[in-house]
């Protein structure tokens, strides 16, 4: 995986000009790889496929992650099923035009509001994977979770509680 600095992970760039799919791309050799094949009519890896932990995988215009601050590999999301190519706690609910988490309107109809789209929206409504999403951790482990315990990260993340969304202090 690429690392522009030894000992962090990889960063995403703003404005467009390149993603973590563009970053991991020349070690992975395979764009299969970026679209979640229950994400319906996708075909475009930033869109409604998977999206990084913003908290974890930083925009180049933040003082970029040190891995010797994450706490629990096993405990901290790096990467889920997701509206678009990065997702925090900000894009769980409500949702916003183009971020959400899939399955978000199972908890809260109003949830998805936001989103026009109606292919964006069903996915919001209703998500991809029988009321969860798939989870990579930054151990590189996958666990499938109710979006309702993503959800009560979100509210733990927020409060300034341990939550699975933040590298440095993770709910385990």
């Amino acid at each position: 995986m690429y690392q522009p600095y030894p000992g962090m992970p990889p960063v995403r760039k703003n404005a467009g000009t390149w993603y973590w799919q563009d970053i991991i791309y020349p070690y992975v050799k395979s764009t299969q790889l970026f679209f979640c094949p229950s994400s319906a009519g996708s075909t475009y890896a930033v869109d409604r496929n998977y999206g990084v932990n913003n908290f974890m995988i930083q925009a180049n215009t933040n003082p970029p992650f040190k891995e010797p601050a994450l706490a629990s590999a096993s405990a901290t999301y790096m990467m889920m099923d997701s509206g678009t190519y990065w997702i925090n706690t900000d894009k769980v609910s409500p949702a916003r035009q183009w971020e959400w988490l899939p399955g978000n309107g199972l908890l809260n109809s109003s949830y998805c509001d936001a989103i026009t789209n109606s292919t964006y929206k069903t996915d919001c409504m209703n998500g991809r994977h029988f009321d969860g999403v798939n989870i990579i951790f930054a151990d590189g482990h996958v666990k499938w979770k109710k979006v309702a315990e993503i959800s009560a990260e979100k509210f733990r993340y927020n409060a300034g509680d341990s939550s699975d969304w933040s590298p440095t202090n993770p709910h385990n």
